[in-house]
């Protein structure tokens, strides 16, 4: 016969013999094995590392998996990373009808649990993971500290439905306990109250689930847990640790209460329904009508049903034989290597092998666009990011993957020089996560685009006054920016005065770096680097907001190496100190690659003459204002600025004690160097616009 489908529960070691069937297969993975196991000696490690790797590759191959909550699919995703899809939510339900029984007062084995005393009940599996060592102490604690009345107290029974292995610790903590095994006849005193029930039969839970006051849920990080669903819908409210699955049963204050795994908490909890500050019946009433909305068999058949029908109605994305599926695997692998490797065209053919063997892998055509955006193939990079975005939009739990489909498709626009349609996308892959890597990024330099592109205003009457301040109309064009580097940084000046800290926006990746600046204009500047020349440590790197610049001071991740160019490919990278170039500083620079400008200056002066007149005197102050320190560079400006282009001065010390005048030109040497800096002059072209 041929299936359609095969529902495959718990154990996924059969998937790749049921898919050589040539049907589909529905995986419900209850919680993966491999977080079950106890890992205690190194040679059990060894042992697991084949069967966890088996446990994955054979789970990924299901067309379908689902799990019993959303807890389960976050441990689901972060434990099996090769797999791409994230499961589906699918509670479980329950057979309604088993819980609706009468009780059997005729029974024996009722008879002895029969008691007038309130009843706090822990129903559990024992096993350490189920804490219910938390539930004997809860119970100390609420008579310890008094939360409720002593004789309250004295009215009271906790009835653990477990083997009794826990009986030391009630009786350690002061409490009369009674054990009753499933051949006891003999009912336990009114004086005891601690009462271990061991293998409990259907007409025991039947009349505790009836009798009881409450249900205490003690198991931390629970991936589903049936017993509290069992329980409100016995009209219980549920105490239960604030983690795991019980968040998402168990709505808090409403059907029961959850808090934190300590027995100060649980006895609060308990005191409080003892007290009568939470309304048990209430809650009684709303965990009955939140597990037939929610949690009966009922639901979960339907929602199964409507899983089959969706799954029998799609494509087939897996692969038929297992072994190709693991060649694709391998494919994908060496794919992602080359690219690593800035080998594109070897990623580039791998990746078109692995597509041709899997055509649905969203991850695969999305690796494949950014390949296609790497070797400028950017309508090809666009037409990936389309076809992926379109398997996984709108589709319930594919968000994320959703908004990375949508940011390669901005950046194959934003290539295509698609401004407006990058941005739509940007904004969209934003809306659905805002965190995406990278994406901050590209939307500022879009934005920078849109603004390059809108209309320019004019002026009204077509005239500037032309005393308007300078620093009133600073544009990103006039605005300088310098870098040079030392072993261990990039250091980048952007030479802005009087910048607020809180107007500089610098963001810092691997290979980029984009800083936006809010300019006196209101308008922003905006320096984007991107791809650097070499990788950088972003958590190493830092900026200062200074009074005449912004420094950006950039980790590298290769300390020693030197860097020929700040951005793109970097033809020129050496080694500091490898050579005796090497030791030559970088001097600041706004172009992308960095100039040895001793170097330089041998190879000018071994081609042409020696300049004369005002060339020689202009490459004198460009030296001079090079080289100088920063207080010999404000001397220079100041007295240049303030005395009209006739005064130069070094001496900060002199040109700080006021207003520099204006003085005719002189220029007669006499004493060589010294005479040239202390005296008057004038020049034609400013000495540091170089």
């Amino acid at each position: 016969d041929h299936y359609d489908v095969i529902f495959v529960d718990q154990l996924s070691a059969n998937i790749p013999l049921l898919r050589l069937t040539g049907a589909k297969v529905l995986f419900y993975c209850h919680f993966p094995d491999k977080l079950l196991t106890q890992r205690e000696t190194t040679l059990k490690n060894i042992y697991r590392v084949p069967i966890d790797f088996i446990e994955e590759v054979t789970t990924g191959l299901a067309n379908c998996v689902v799990v019993n909550s959303e807890f389960t699919a976050n441990v689901f995703c972060k434990s099996f990373t090769t797999i791409r899809n994230p499961p589906q939510v699918l509670y479980p339900g329950i057979h309604l009808e088993a819980y609706d029984k009468d009780v059997d007062h005729k029974d024996e084995s009722v008879k002895i649990l029969e008691t007038s005393k309130k009843v706090i009940l822990s129903i559990n599996r024992f096993e350490k993971k189920k804490n219910i060592v938390l539930a004997i102490r809860a119970f100390t604690w609420l008579r310890d500290d008094k939360l409720v009345d002593p004789t309250e107290f004295e009215n009271m029974r906790l009835i653990i439905a477990v083997h009794s292995e826990l009986n030391r610790v009630a009786m350690r903590a002061g409490l009369k306990t009674h054990t009753i095994l499933p051949d006891s006849t003999k009912a336990p005193s009114e004086s005891a109250q601690v009462i271990f029930v061991c293998s409990f039969n259907e007409a025991q839970r039947t009349y505790l689930l009836s009798k009881a006051f409450c249900l205490l849920y003690t198991p931390e990080n629970e991936h589903f847990g049936i017993t509290p669903i069992e329980a409100m819908y016995s009209k219980l409210p549920v105490i239960a640790c604030n983690s795991g699955g019980p968040r998402e049963t168990i709505r808090n204050g409403v059907t029961g209460i959850l808090c934190e795994p300590k027995p100060m908490a649980f006895a609060e909890a308990i005191s409080s329904l003892v007290n009568g500050h939470h309304d048990r019946y209430d809650m009684g009433e709303n965990g009955r009508f939140h597990v037939l909305k929610t949690f009966s068999s009922d639901i979960f058949i339907d929602s199964l049903e409507n899983l089959l029908i969706k799954l029998v109605a799609e494509p087939s994305k897996a692969i038929h034989n297992p072994l190709i599926w693991l060649s694709t695997m391998e494919l994908y692998k060496q794919a992602n290597d080359a690219f690593f490797e800035d080998d594109y065209d070897e990623a580039l053919e791998l990746y078109n092998k692995a597509i041709s063997l899997d055509a649905t892998n969203v991850e695969y055509l999305l690796k494949r666009s950014a390949t296609f955006q790497k070797i400028k193939k950017n309508m090809d990079s666009l037409a990936d990011a389309e076809k992926a975005l379109s398997l996984v939009e709108g589709k319930e739990g594919q968000e994320a993957i959703a908004a990375k489909a949508l940011l390669r498709k901005g950046i194959a626009q934003f290539e295509l020089k698609e401004y407006q349609a990058a941005k739509t996308s940007f904004d969209q892959s934003k809306e659905l996560n805002p965190n995406e890597k990278s994406l901050a990024t590209w939307l500022k330099k879009t934005e920078v685009q849109l603004e390059k592109m809108a209309p320019k205003p004019t002026s009204a009457s077509g005239t500037m006054s032309n005393n308007t301040s300078g620093s009133a109309f600073l544009s990103q064009s006039r605005v300088r920016h310098e870098w040079f580097q030392n072993e261990s940084f990039i250091i980048i000046s952007i030479f802005i005065k009087n910048v607020k800290k809180e107007t500089v926006d610098v963001y810092m990746a691997d290979r980029s770096v984009s800083v936006t600046i809010k300019l006196p204009t209101g308008s922003d500047y905006s320096l984007e680097l991107d791809p650097l020349a070499h990788e950088i440590d972003p958590k190493e790197s830092k900026y200062e907001v200074l009074s005449t610049k912004v420094e950006i001071k950039l980790k590298k991740a290769n300390v020693g190496i030197r860097w020929g160019v700040l951005e793109g490919e970097d033809s020129l990278v050496g080694s500091i100190g490898s050579t005796n170039d090497s030791s030559v500083l970088s001097y600041p620079s706004s172009a992308k690659h960095a100039k040895n400008w001793d170097k330089l200056e041998k190879e000018i002066s071994g081609e042409q003459e020696k300049p004369e007149g005002d060339a020689a005197l202009n490459s004198l102050f460009q030296q001079l204002y090079r080289d100088a320190d920063d207080d010999t560079k404000k001397a220079m400006m100041k007295s240049y600025t303030e005395s009209n282009g006739t005064c130069l001065s070094t001496n900060w010390g002199e040109v700080s004690k006021g207003k520099v005048e204006t003085k005719p030109p002189e220029v007669e040497l006499k004493n060589g160097l010294s005479d040239l800096i202390s005296m008057s002059f004038y020049v034609l072209k400013f000495p540091w616009d170089f």
